[in-house]
């Protein structure tokens, strides 16, 4: 009757494969924790009053010379 050896290598992937599963769950669980407390964060801000929007600013426009000096197509600033 032939001897059997003790299958090393299946022995180490399949403790390799229950490590990666297991690290994997540990990911989904804080995943949760995370998605949680985001959807909290969602559901209060909507619960909230609503706020003004504030005003935008109106500031003139500025040409800069980020087109150099004869702007653009040859053209000099203020189309002269």
């Amino acid at each position: 009757m032939p001897s059997r050896r003790f299958p090393v290598g299946l022995t180490v992937a399949t403790l390799a494969g229950l490590a990666i599963l297991c690290s994997l769950g540990v990911w989904q669980v804080r995943r949760l924790h995370w998605k949680e407390g985001l959807l909290a964060r969602i559901a209060a801000l909507q619960a909230a009053p609503a706020r003004p929007i504030e005003p935008v600013p109106t500031t003139p426009m500025v040409r800069s010379g980020a087109l150099g000096s004869k702007g653009m197509a040859g053209v000099p600033p203020g189309g002269q």
